[in-house]
This record gives C-alpha cells, sequence and structure tokens, in this order.
C-alpha cells in the first residue's frame, strides 16, 4: 500500500481475503477485507456465528458478520447488499485501492473515482509462502502421494475409471483426516487426459493420473503414469525413461534466478529429439491458493523463479503408439540455492 500510494485497501476476492486475514469463505457466501494504516476489518457473510476462539484466530482488528442464509437456503440474493451495508460503516478515505476485477458492483463507489489497482503487488506475495502455507501444501502433497501409493496397487485391466476415481478420492479424504476441497483433474486410461468416465482400463494402455488436491485452500498437483498390465513394452519404457530424465535434469536447475523460459526449452529440446511435437504443454507451473499460478513455466511467459515460488515441474510425451503417453510432475519449493522436492510417490512405470 505504501509502494502504491494506497491509503485504504478493499480485498474481495475469496482467495485474497484467505491470505490476508485468515477467514476462508465457502463458495457460496461474500466477503471484504478493509485495511487502512491502523486496522483491519474483515465483513463476511457465515452460514453459521463465528465462536470467539475463530474470532480470534483472523489477522482482523474487527470482524462484521451477516447471516448468509434463510431457512438453510445458502445463497440469498441480498448478499452483495447485506456485505456493501457492513462495509459503508468503515471510513474508508484517501486513494483507495484493492483486487479491482473482484470487487462486487456494490462496494464500487467506495473505490472513488481513479482506485488503485494492487492485483499485481498481491499475486507477488502470495507467490513467496510462509511456513504456515508450506505446511498447508506438504499436507495436500502427502495426501496426492497416498492416492499413488493405491493406484499402483490397484490399477490393472478391467478397473473402471470411476471406480478408481472414487477410491482415490477416499484415500485423499482420509489421509487429511477431514474434508478436502478441490479434487482433480486427470483419470482417463488410454488417453492424454480428462475427467474420469464409465469405462474399463485396457491390456497395453497407459493409465496417466494427474492429481490435484486442496488441503485447507492450498493445493498440491502432481502427475504419474502407469502400465495397466503391470509391465510396459519397450517403447513405453523407452519413453518413461526419457520423461524421467527430464525431470530430473529440469529439477535439479531449478533455483532462485532461474530463467522460466529457459527451463521450458531445455526441456522441449531433450523431448523433441525422440519424439518431435509430441510435447504441447507447459514445463509446469506455480501452485498454493489457487492450482495454477505465477511463475509459468511456459513459452508465452519469460519470468524467474523467485525463493518461497512452489512450482511443478511436468514433462511429458504423447503418441499413439504408446497407447495414450507419459506424464511426471513434482511440486518442488524454490529456495536461493536449489529446490525441496514435496512430492515423493515412486516415479515407475511398472508395477
Amino acid at each position: 500500500m505504501a509502494d502504491r500510494g494506497v491509503d485504504t485497501a478493499i480485498i474481495t476476492e475469496r482467495k485474497n481475503v484467505y491470505y490476508f486475514s485468515g477467514h476462508l469463505s465457502s463458495l457460496h457466501t461474500r466477503a471484504a477485507l478493509v485495511v487502512t494504516g491502523a486496522s483491519a476489518t474483515l465483513a463476511a457473510g457465515e452460514l453459521a456465528p463465528l465462536t470467539s476462539e475463530q474470532q480470534q484466530s483472523l489477522a482482523a482488528t474487527e470482524v462484521r458478520t451477516f447471516v448468509a442464509n434463510a431457512h438453510a437456503s445458502t445463497i440469498r440474493p441480498d448478499q452483495d447488499e447485506r456485505l456493501a451495508e457492513l462495509v459503508a460503516g468503515i471510513d474508508v478515505s484517501g486513494r483507495v485501492g484493492g483486487d479491482l476485477p473482484q470487487c462486487p458492483l456494490l462496494l464500487a463507489p467506495l473505490l472513488g473515482t481513479e482506485p488503485i489497482d494492487l492485483i499485481e503487488p498481491i499475486r507477488r506475495m502470495r507467490r513467496v509462502k510462509d511456513a504456515d502455507e508450506l505446511g498447508l501444501v506438504r499436507e495436500a502433497a502427502s495426501c496426492i502421494d497416498a492416492c499413488y501409493a493405491h493406484a499402483r496397487q490397484r490399477i490393472e485391466p478391467g478397473l473402471n475409471e470411476l471406480t478408481l476415481h472414487g477410491e482415490l478420492y477416499r484415500v485423499a479424504v482420509e489421509t487429511a483426516g477431514e474434508e478436502i476441497g478441490r479434487f482433480g483433474q486427470d483419470f482417463q486410461s488410454g488417453s492424454v487426459g480428462g475427467a474420469a468416465r464409465d469405462r474399463a482400463a485396457s491390456a497395453g494402455e497407459l493409465w496417466i493420473l494427474d492429481l490435484g488436491v486442496e488441503y485447507r485452500g492450498y493445493t498440491a498437483d502432481a502427475s504419474r503414469a502407469f502400465a495397466v498390465s503391470g509391465t510396459a513394452s519397450d517403447a513405453q519404457q523407452e519413453a518413461w525413461q526419457l520423461v524421467a530424465d527430464t525431470l530430473q535434469s529440469a529439477s535439479a536447475d531449478l533455483r532462485a534466478g532461474v530463467s522460466c523460459l529457459q527451463l521450458f526449452q531445455g526441456a522441449r529440446e531433450a523431448l523433441d529429439s525422440r519424439y518431435p511435437g509430441a510435447f504441447f504443454h507447459h514445463l509446469g507451473h506455480g501452485v498454493g491458493l489457487s492450482a495454477h499460478e505465477a511463475p509459468y513455466l511456459n513459452p508465452e511467459f519469460d519470468d524467474h523463479l523467485v525463493a518461497g515460488d512452489v512450482v511443478t515441474v511436468e514433462p511429458g510425451v504423447y503418441d499413439e503408439s504408446l497407447a495414450a503417453g507419459i506424464r511426471l510432475e513434482n511440486d518442488f519449493l524454490i529456495t536461493e540455492d536449489g529446490a525441496e522436492q514435496l512430492t515423493h510417490a515412486e516415479l515407475g512405470l511398472e508395477r
């Protein structure tokens, strides 16, 4: 705020409010955090009254709430109006800024005629993970590791994609010890990726799983490929080795200051040497409060890693001769002189 000359900041995007205050609203409710030089006021719709312990855990000098449901209906048509009433009583003065694209229309008058957009500095702040954030990412990563350990025992010809999806979700929840948030994203056998289908896996196929688990608002994301028959063909094993070597090489180059574009280009050159054009997606991306966030290991972005980033690295090759393809992905915490691997499930193609 000081750097941008902002006297009052109005934060309304759900994950941004959580980042600054510790309050994670439900998908059905509205919240806003109003920050001045000396105070932070949280206004939020709640499905149930906050306990004193919950209020004390929040990083806010004042908490104002309204009941966001009526007779168990959790989507009130007047939520924006109720939120605006709470925020209207806050002294908003001087130059105002905020995460402007997310601001509800009814709060727009508080922004004044020339509000300052704080989206970019907020994104930069969110990239560098604090210790408590890393703890939640590690929990999400442990759920993914447990899922892959289960998949390695269960995958075989005839296993239905929907059946495995349900089992993996159960494993993630049981590992977390509580309900999880987002659970995705690729569950198809004999395919590059997609949602689980009512389809049985066939002998000879490769089953690419790309799992993202959200734990208390924070996400981890990792991929593995499995030979459905238990053993792979020579071509499949050769492709796996190329992708595994590329993952190892790119991971060894991770450290603060490294060009994301150069990491991508190096991986693409290695994969194109054997499978020209078969690596068609990014090499990775940041994870945290979102499943995809900065930095992006992508030819469209010439970014550089910074200490505190949590990024994925996910090389892959895809070809009909492989009965799908290979994608291997791990998560890493970037440090000044290297990276710490956060996901540890076995990489092997064969079971």
